[in-house]
């Protein structure tokens, strides 16, 4: 409905790229954390703006060696694509924080929980970990945006 009344009330030619990825990316973020981004919610709306910088970035980076681009930082992009990739890990670790803190062993709300109380359960080979949890939430939250 949110994407429906906001094209209503455009005037002229819709940028489907940035108009698109709110919604795209509420449907993701429902999912794994059982929330959704608004407009009210400036932090959350900067990390969806970030994926748009991330993916400018990343087309620039790709064109320089590894190495180069750790030599010159700046020049290739990799200094901001540094600084988003941390400002997004940031933002999961407080997410999984949060989720933690009102975790329900008795009521799963989203993938985090799920998640959370695998990791509860244990095991030997430490197959779940925090770690690895942030790694996919930005696994997830990035595939599906592109």
């Amino acid at each position: 409905d949110d994407i429906i009344e906001q094209f209503l009330s455009m005037k002229g030619d819709v940028l489907v790229a940035q108009d698109f990825n709110v919604p795209i990316i509420n449907i993701l973020w429902n999912l794994v954390a059982g929330s959704r981004f608004t407009k009210e919610d400036p932090e959350g709306m900067k990390l969806v703006e970030s994926v748009t910088k991330q993916f400018k970035t990343g087309a620039k980076s790709a064109l320089y060696n590894f190495s180069i681009s750790k030599l010159f930082p700046k020049l290739t992009g990799y200094a901001e694509r540094v600084a988003i990739w941390t400002e997004q890990k940031d933002y999961f670790k407080r997410e999984i924080k949060e989720h933690q803190e009102t975790l329900d062993e008795n009521h799963s709300r989203d993938f985090i929980d799920v998640y959370l109380k695998e990791i509860s359960k244990g095991s030997e080979k430490d197959d779940y970990n925090v770690e690895d949890l942030g790694s996919i939430m930005m696994d997830l939250f990035l595939a599906g945006t592109e």
